[in-house]
């Protein structure tokens, strides 16, 4: 059985008023286990900015931004720096602590609103707070937790609905969001409440009567608030593949056109779930599909608004990560976070792998078919840079320079390895049939050349070196990434 690739996580659990948020003591740090060595995780912080909208027009709710909802923020994420087909690993991820900004959206704040809350600081608490990342492609997930035990983590569907087949996982606590009477509503269960009737001085906008208050952020003195980190495990997919975090969010891909910036026509009836089936607006700004969302809270703690105070200070606030609020497509928070490649052999002809050998007198390894050993010269991953690279040895699969005549490449040119710097010959294609598991596989053809990935000769034996040839869909061309 392989080894699970595990982190520790260390807390310091403070408990805070109705809503409970622990603040971790320090970023997960790696194991000294079996299969995960200290050179085997990477640390990545990604800085991206968010653009917050709130119900009463554009917000910037973290000290370090400017008045017109513009944020600087960030997450850092540890994973595995590749890891083998089927096997279990963990990966966390741990947004950047902020500085809450000392007003509500109405503009209110100490200078000229002198009513504290109920700790006597003279700004509103964050209540009803929500974090979404997305549940990445190509891998099972096995398990989720977060570094305090006082908030949930669940999985929800696109609607904010638990559902053990949702695509997202949700930091949040007693499944309370915010909400507004306006559409769209919100994004969750408990998301909505009375309608506006019910309260006369209340308009529309706001969110008045439900007394949850969900997760916390209190108003303190230094008023920093952080977010426990994320645990996430799973079970890595086919070979030749790549397992990438993200928080959630559209990630454009190929001819993306983002959707409108408009707040979306979708409807909801007070009080019932909001029907989602995809995740079209999680990227818009303004919508509470996005990936952190909360609402501003005089002091009480109780998810209501005083309708005797004016102005009422509790709105509802939503994050996206976009430059500005009418940016035409995403920024780095909402791309992938991190690639963890999954790393495998390339099977060829009657069982055999490409393997990486060693030339007497010659710096440049080549490559041959070999039994499978499971070394570390039989170990492939492929890149979003179209390489086919050895995590061992972090060079890649690329066609001899001197290979060519007068009608291009040649014919039984060596597939050799080299340093990866991005040249034609070392791009390859792979076919679906690579990656699927379909038998008998497929072709791998490389992009300066167009010719195939080749075992000379057809030849079944150990030792057998690999060139590039002209496709011919014959047996030696046939390979699979497993």
């Amino acid at each position: 059985m392989q080894p699970i690739r595990r982190w520790s996580t260390i807390a310091a659990a403070t408990t805070l008023t109705t809503g409970t948020l622990l603040l971790p003591a320090g970023l997960a740090s790696a194991d000294d286990v079996a299969g995960a060595g200290s050179g085997d995780i990477v640390t990545k912080h990604v800085d991206f900015t968010v653009s917050c909208w709130s119900s009463n027009g554009r917000f910037a709710p973290f000290l370090n931004g400017n008045n017109d909802s513009i944020n600087d923020w960030g997450v850092t994420v540890e994973a595995p720096k590749q890891v083998n087909s089927g096997e279990e690993f963990q990966y966390t991820m741990t947004l950047d602590p902020v500085q809450m900004r000392r007003k509500d959206p109405k503009g209110n704040d100490q200078g000229n609103d002198k009513r504290p809350n109920q700790t006597g600081i003279q700004l509103p608490d964050w209540i009803r707070e929500k974090i979404d990342i997305a549940i990445p492609l190509g891998a099972e997930l096995i398990d989720y937790r977060t570094s305090s035990d006082d908030v949930d983590i669940t999985r929800v569907d696109y609607a904010g609905n638990p559902n053990d087949s949702g695509q997202l996982l949700r930091v949040w606590k007693d499944q309370v969001t915010e909400g507004t009477l306006k559409s769209p509503t919100g994004n969750g269960p408990n998301a909505l409440t009375l309608p506006p009737e019910h309260h006369p001085r209340v308009t529309d906008d706001d969110f008045p009567t439900d007394p949850r208050a969900g997760l916390v952020s209190p108003a303190t003195k230094k008023s920093k608030t952080q977010w426990p980190t994320i645990t996430v495990t799973m079970r890595a997919g086919e070979a030749g593949t790549s397992i990438q975090p993200t928080l959630r969010t559209l990630i454009p891909t190929g001819d993306f056109v983002p959707a409108p910036i408009e707040r979306s026509s979708i409807v909801a009836v007070p009080q019932e779930p909001l029907e989602v089936i995809d995740d079209a607006f999680s990227s818009n700004y303004g919508n509470p599909q996005n990936f952190f969302t909360f609402q501003t809270d005089w002091g009480t703690i109780d998810g209501t608004l005083d309708v005797n105070s004016d102005p009422y200070t509790n709105h509802s606030i939503r994050c996206a990560p976009r430059d500005t609020p009418d940016a035409a497509t995403v920024n780095a928070g909402g791309m992938p976070l991190t690639t963890i490649p999954v790393a495998g052999a390339i099977y060829g002809l009657d069982g055999r792998v490409l393997d990486i050998t060693d030339i007497p007198g010659s710096s440049t390894p080549n490559t041959q078919t070999w039994d499978y050993t499971g070394a570390a010269n039989q170990q492939w991953i492929t890149t979003s840079n179209s390489e086919i690279r050895n995590p061992d040895t972090n060079k890649c699969l690329d066609v001899v320079e001197d290979g060519f005549d007068a009608g291009g490449q040649k014919n039984g040119s060596r597939v050799v390895m080299k340093p990866c710097q991005g040249n034609p010959g070392q791009k390859w294609t792979l076919d679906p049939a690579v990656v699927d598991g379909s038998q008998p596989g497929g072709a791998i053809t490389n992009q300066g050349s167009g010719k195939c990935l080749d075992v000379t000769d057809s030849k079944s034996e150990n030792g057998v070196p690999v060139q590039v040839w002209d496709c011919t869909e014959g047996f030696n061309q046939q390979w699979n990434f497993a």
